[in-house]
């Protein structure tokens, strides 16, 4: 590190000078919507058209990748829906069929029923039992339904195999016009209700607990449920072809909890079975939330670590992201575009970044007066999720279009305001999933950090933390630390350059950059991120800019590189 003075300002909105900013602003939705699930159903070919061919989309495609982990805002629904897409459009060969699955009320409808006190005697072991044969209906049902939906045919020409399919479909009310995602009588419903009219058949008749398992399980696994699977699986072997059944991620999970950690590695353990019985012709995946990652109950570790994918976005890949979007809007709002572009150029990082020179200044001047290039000032208010970069870019963009600027000409003003003014919102996004992993998890950070300078000591840290004692009931200070690093909030100083005669960037590593996890050590220096900047009014040093290390091969794509040149040549 260079042997310096620090320069400490407490930084809030307060403090900073807007010139653009009134204090109201109601952002417009125009690069997208921040959530993909929203985009994809209003719209799923203009959301295919818009989505980014990462390195982690094509690493998932690949038959041997069932798990797929990001975190929150990461991309995972979006990733799923593309790749359904593509396969309903034929522009995937891996698989004949595919179908997605939305988790969220058959997660909650199913371990309320079981943390009933009547099955408080069950050991784990049973709950995971009765799980895996629950997850298995589900996927194998989801894939019956898929099929009768692609063979609405006359009779004739329907092949033996799927007649029979659709038979135990129509028996029991599950074809694809029941209502697979909605509340019909599909796949979700049809078994809660199932299970729920037994439940109160058991509690009536004062039964063991134990027979509301067997009498679900039996139903679930009956005659026709194997003959109808039977029959899937010969159609599929005969037309040497694939199914895919894709489950969504559900951002509720409560891993306190036994049942829900039961329901999770079932979950698991059941996409596994599925892999080594490929000649099913049945292959399924899954996505969860890495935020997670540490804490979830995972059996046979070793069968699933070369399964795993953690989805990371490269600089070019968000500088393509917002090039296709803006590219988008301005089609939609009738600009007269300036060079010959179209969608696919997007995929070219080159391009992309030609493109938005155009419309977007190449360098900014930040709050504290430091000239700095603009996507990765933009960027370094993230932690490089598109969700994130996707309401920052609606801010900028609705701050213009309040001001009567150009969408074909942003200011610097529009871009250095409006990149700071949301910022609340995505930190309290980032903290809040870890409540469900920590009591309490985002008001000891609140507690622990306000007020705290942006490069620190963990020594500094702890002396907070002493401070927080009616806010570690539910964990201890090494907990704290770990909830610190794996939030994004902290991370390691790697490298400090000196810019222009006083100014300096520092480089910091965050865990989220990262697969492996980082660790407290007390003689070095770290950085707050500056996301949290403002939410925690953070005392920053006015004569540095923190930002998120670049990994070796983005170093020159995100322009830090050519600013360091262009510093030392003006001397």
């Amino acid at each position: 590190m260079i042997d310096r003075k620090y320069t400490f300002q407490n930084v809030n909105n307060s403090s900073y000078r807007y010139s653009l900013f009134k204090g109201n602003l109601f952002p417009e939705k125009y690069i997208g919507d921040n959530e993909a699930e929203v985009e994809w159903n209003a719209d799923s070919t203009n959301s295919s058209k818009v989505f980014v061919h990462t390195q982690s989309y094509k690493v998932f495609q690949k038959e041997s990748m069932l798990f797929l982990w990001g975190r929150r805002g990461t991309g995972k629904t979006a990733i799923i829906r593309m790749l359904d897409y593509e396969i309903k459009q034929k522009k995937n060969k891996l698989y004949l069929f595919s179908t997605v699955i939305r988790p969220e009320k058959f997660f909650y409808d199913l371990t309320t029923i079981y943390r009933d006190p009547m099955f408080s005697n069950f050991y784990k072991e049973e709950l995971s039992i009765s799980f895996v044969k629950i997850w298995q209906w589900v996927i194998i049902s989801s894939a019956l339904v898929e099929v009768d939906r692609n063979y609405s045919l006359p009779d004739a020409d329907i092949p033996d195999q799927i007649k029979t399919v659709k038979k135990y479909l129509a028996k029991h009310k599950l074809g694809h016009s029941s209502g697979l995602f909605f509340n019909g009588t599909g796949v979700y419903n049809a078994l809660l209700e199932q299970l729920k009219g037994e439940f109160k058949r058991i509690q009536r008749t004062n039964q063991s607990p134990a027979f509301f398992v067997s009498n679900v399980l039996s139903r679930l696994t009956s005659d026709d449920f194997r003959t109808a699977t039977e029959a899937l699986c010969s159609f599929l072997h005969i037309s040497k072809s694939k199914i895919l059944v894709m489950i969504d991620s559900n951002e509720l999970y409560n891993l306190k909890d036994e049942v829900s950690a039961a329901l999770v590695s079932s979950l698991m353990k059941e996409i596994l079975d599925f892999y080594e019985k490929k000649s099913s012709g049945i292959i399924v995946k899954a996505a969860f939330p890495s935020e997670m990652y540490p804490y979830f109950p995972m059996e046979n570790i070793g069968k699933i670590n070369d399964k795993i994918h953690f989805i990371h976005w490269r600089f070019k890949d968000i500088v393509n992201l917002i090039a296709k979007r803006y590219y988008n809007l301005l089609i939609e709002k009738d600009y007269r575009l300036n060079g010959l572009f179209n969608l696919n150029d997007f995929e070219n990082f080159t391009k992309s970044k030609e493109f938005l020179e155009q419309y977007f200044p190449e360098t900014v001047i930040t709050f504290s007066g430091i000239k700095f290039p603009t996507f990765p000032f933009i960027i370094r208010h993230t932690q490089k999720k598109p969700r994130q970069i996707i309401t920052i870019l609606n801010t900028i963009l609705s701050l213009a279009n309040e001001n009567d600027i150009s969408f074909t000409c942003i200011t610097k003003e529009c871009i250095t305001e409006g990149s700071n003014i949301r910022l609340k919102e995505l930190t309290d996004e980032a903290f809040s999933i870890y409540d469900s992993i920590y009591n309490d998890a985002t008001s000891l950070i609140k507690k622990a950090f306000t007020d705290m300078k942006n490069l620190i000591k963990i020594k500094d840290v702890h002396e907070r933390l002493s401070k927080c004692k009616s806010h570690l009931t539910s964990f201890d200070r090494d907990d704290a630390i770990r909830l610190f690093f794996e939030c994004g909030l902290i991370g390691i100083v790697m490298k400090e350059e000196q810019y222009f005669t006083t100014k300096h960037i520092i480089q910091s590593l965050f865990e989220y950059q990262v697969k492996d996890i980082l660790v407290e050590q007390f003689d070095h220096l770290y950085a707050i991120h500056p996301m949290f900047y403002q939410p925690l009014n953070i005392q920053v040093d006015m004569e540095s800019l923190v930002y998120p290390m670049p990994v070796a091969e983005e170093f020159e794509e995100d322009g830090l590189l050519c600013l360091y040149k262009d510093t030392n040549s003006n001397g």
